[in-house]
This record gives structure tokens, C-alpha cells and sequence, in this order.
């Protein structure tokens, strides 16, 4: 994978971090309740991959409903990985405990 497509991945992260902050605000928890949340988006993530998975192998009738599964998966783990970003962010700025 090139640093081009490396590059376009981490600007949706970080733009998903963007939006986080813009939603919900500089969120700063302890390690728990971020590990909580981060499993609640990879719990996501793993829904869309098991409803892709079903459409796997199926004909050409289904490349729309296919498409939209890809995306929806792909954007549950950008989403997986700006709140690990998140979580990283909030140890750093010192919210242990």
C-alpha cells in the first residue's frame, strides 16, 4: 500500500476525529469507559462485516446492496479508529482515573 492511500486513510480519520469533537466535544475519560466505547464501534464494525459476508459470492443483482455493505463496514472502522485516536488523546492529556 503506498503512502498515498496511507495518507487518504489517516485524512478520514482525522476528519471523523473532527467531527467526533464537533458532536460530542474534547471527551476525556479514563481508560474503561474508552475501552467501552471502542468496543461498542469494533462491535459495529463486526455487524457490517457479518452483513457483507452474507452477500459474498452472490450475483451481479446484488452489486448495489454490495457496495453500500463495503461502505458501511469501511466507515465503521474509520469511525473504530478515531475513537482509538480519541482514547490515546484523552490518556495523553492525563485522564487516568
Amino acid at each position: 500500500m503506498g503512502y498515498q492511500v496511507l495518507t487518504g486513510i489517516y485524512e478520514e480519520i482525522s476528519d471523523e476525529r473532527a467531527e467526533q469533537d464537533k458532536q460530542w466535544g474534547v471527551q476525556r475519560h479514563s481508560p474503561v469507559p474508552w475501552v467501552s466505547i471502542l468496543v461498542e464501534e469494533i462491535g459495529k464494525a463486526a455487524q457490517a462485516a457479518n452483513k457483507l459476508q452474507t452477500l459474498f459470492g452472490r450475483g451481479p443483482e446484488y452489486g448495489e446492496e454490495i457496495e453500500r455493505r463495503e461502505k458501511a463496514y469501511r466507515r465503521r472502522l474509520i469511525t473504530a479508529a478515531a475513537v482509538a485516536i480519541a482514547a490515546i488523546e484523552s490518556f495523553d492529556a492525563g485522564a487516568r482515573s
